[in-house]
């Protein structure tokens, strides 16, 4: 193993590590113990875990010849987002804010409401949806920020505390 081992900070998702990151010749691996569930690709020298630790800190342990190595792993931060915006009309819906670069990403269509789920990091994230090409604050969060060019952006904050946040309008008119 190569003398100081980087932690492994897991994705929201599943995370894949490259063995060659950590240990020199990779193909020299016994075994990996972890209470994780994980696929090892011995041929690409990988491992995709296929699930987050329950903790905030977990360890995965790695055999070569009888030796053991440790691996501190991290526990992903990120939050789910779900953004949802109800309109009484069709239109394209996107989303946009500092968590994408400010870069639209198109909201699904589901039973007449337009989501889209995301994964965020802690702290306070700027955002707008864009309707029509027009960009308008959220209607249903009344939390906003100025954004420095006579205008505001909407706010949500990811708290220390894990838990799902839901963000939903009822019904949002954009004649009015």
């Amino acid at each position: 193993m190569i003398s100081v081992a980087t932690p492994i900070q897991f994705q929201h998702d599943s995370t894949k590590v490259y063995l060659e990151d950590y240990f020199t010749d990779p193909t020299r691996i016994d075994s990996i113990q972890t209470q994780l569930k994980y696929y090892w690709n011995k041929k690409s020298s990988t491992i995709t875990f296929i699930e987050n630790p329950s903790s905030a800190i977990d360890n995965i342990r790695f055999w070569i010849e009888n030796v053991s190595y440790d691996i501190p792993a991290f526990k992903s931060k990120k939050q789910e987002v779900v953004f949802q915006l109800q309109l009484q009309k069709d239109a394209p819906v996107s989303i946009m804010g500092s968590f994408n670069g400010w870069v639209p990403e198109i909201l699904s269509l589901n039973d007449g409401v337009y989501s889209k789920t995301l994964f965020l990091p802690e702290g306070s994230h700027q955002y707008l949806f864009q309707i029509d090409g027009q960009n308008t604050l959220d209607p249903s969060n009344a939390d906003s920020v100025s954004n420095g060019m006579g205008s505001f952006n909407s706010l949500v904050s990811i708290g220390q505390n894990p838990q799902d946040f839901h963000i939903q309008s009822e019904r949002y008119d954009q004649q009015a």
